[in-house]
């Protein structure tokens, strides 16, 4: 009997400590467990427009850093996207409008347990664009490499932004007051026109024009190299256009030697290449003194700059000199003994017309000069002037015996028929003027050659 108790007593013993090692066991797994589960760390998020301090360079033609100055480069709503390293959407956050618009904006605190995260950022774009996104809490981040975007150029809105294509990295650690923001950047290029007027009297520019500019959609999210700077890119089969911006309503007006206010286009990302555009982009202003009601000036300008592109977030900046120019021409002709000098006189046009009674050989020099100056100097001897080239009317060219070409002095020499062969003929000159190191202007005038 008391064999029996004693056994029972030792199993008893034996069960209390099976319990009390799986208790403690229990215990280890459950502190294990603890210590490894990571406990969500309070971060702070914000969105932050491109800026000249900023991680992501914008180009700008003068080389100095620019920050957003206009309302619509500024943030006006905006979602920030964050995907843990697996690429699922972890948090999703939308701002509605903000008001005031700010570069920097979004500052609200969450949480997020330690780790690495891709932020994406959105800002000014519609709430349709980024619902057919596709960007929802819990779910994959989508692919959005070949996803497009589209606003008219001239556009008058608030200029999208987003953020690099591949996200922006950050690690979220243990600690107190984490913060992170993600740089976005206009979807658009900025032209910033001045106007100085070096003629004689109060100019009024009515219409700038600027070819070619993509008209088709651009990418949404933007490439960037392992500098942070912009790389250039266009979808397939981009169609081009010209820009007009027409201000007849509210012409810029500028007084004699008065430089205007800055006027602004915003454009799509172009590239001239893709329209087989051999030179810059062509500028064209229309101005015109107060006085004349009836015709305008034009002045076709030419960008001079190694932005063959105009890319994303760039700030061209244009200086228009509004002065004119005065043209000159001398005509030697060499007619048979007793032949009568060339005549030349002005159209009501910049355009000259030169009249010959007899045939022979003829040389024209065509002078230019800066209004208010005095001096006269030869085209071909001349700094100032970086192209000279001539272009012959198709129509009349029987009339010559020898047809005008540009002799290597810079002199236009051609000879007329001796048989009493009659008509008219035109020659134009094309000058290209260097205004500025960005800018030049492009002088074009026709010189009629009438026979008879």
């Amino acid at each position: 009997m008391r064999y029996i108790i004693l056994k029972i007593r030792l199993l008893h013993r034996v069960i209390l400590t099976c319990i009390i090692c799986a208790i403690c066991l229990s215990c280890n797994d459950n502190d294990e467990v603890s210590e490894n589960t990571p406990t969500p760390q309070d971060v702070t998020l914000s969105i932050v427009a491109a800026k000249a301090n900023g991680n992501i360079s914008t180009r700008v033609t003068d080389g100095v850093p620019k920050n957003p100055d206009a309302d619509v480069e500024l943030i006006h709503k905006y979602w920030i996207v964050v995907a843990d390293n697996a690429g699922k959407v972890v948090k999703l956050v939308s701002s509605g409008a903000v008001t005031p618009a700010e570069i920097h904006t979004y500052s609200e605190k969450f949480q997020l347990t330690p780790g690495t995260y891709r932020l994406y950022g959105f800002a000014n774009i519609e709430d349709s664009e980024f619902q057919a996104l596709g960007i929802t809490e819990g779910s994959q981040m989508p692919d959005l490499t070949n996803k497009t975007i589209q606003r008219p150029n001239n556009y008058k809105g608030n200029i999208p932004m987003t953020s690099r294509l591949d996200g922006q990295t950050i690690r979220v650690t243990e600690g107190d007051d984490q913060n992170f923001s993600v740089e976005v950047i206009r979807t658009m290029a900025k032209l910033e026109f001045t106007f100085f007027n070096s003629a004689k009297e109060e100019m009024m520019v009515n219409s700038i024009n600027i070819e070619p500019i993509s008209n088709s959609p651009v990418f949404l999210m933007p490439r960037l190299d392992n500098n942070e700077k912009i790389l250039f890119s266009l979808p397939a089969s981009t169609t081009t256009e010209r820009v007009k911006d027409t201000l007849t309503t509210s012409p810029i007006v500028i007084a004699k030697g008065a430089t205007s206010g800055s006027h602004y286009i915003y454009v799509n990302e172009s590239d001239n290449k893709a329209a087989n555009v051999t030179e810059s982009y062509a500028l064209r202003v229309y101005a015109k003194r107060s006085w004349d009601i009836d015709t305008e000036q034009r002045y076709n300008l030419i960008l001079n700059t190694d932005m063959n592109e105009l890319r994303r977030n760039d700030w061209v900046k244009i200086p228009v000199d509004l002065g004119s120019y005065e043209y000159y021409l001398r005509v030697l002709f060499y007619p048979p003994i007793g032949g009568l000098p060339a005549t030349v006189s002005r159209a009501e046009t910049d355009d000259f017309v030169t009249t010959f009674l007899a045939g022979g050989p003829f040389v024209i020099q065509p002078f230019i000069r800066e209004s208010g100056t005095t001096e006269w100097i030869q085209i071909f001897r001349t700094s100032i002037v970086e192209e000279y080239t001539i272009q012959l009317g198709e129509e009349g060219r029987e009339i010559y015996a020898l047809a005008p070409e540009m002799h290597e002095s810079g002199e236009i020499i051609g000879e007329l028929k001796s048989d009493g062969t009659t008509g008219t003929n035109y020659v134009i000159i094309s000058i290209k003027v260097k205004l500025s190191e960005t800018l030049s202007r492009v002088l074009r005038f026709r010189v009629f050659i009438v026979k008879k």
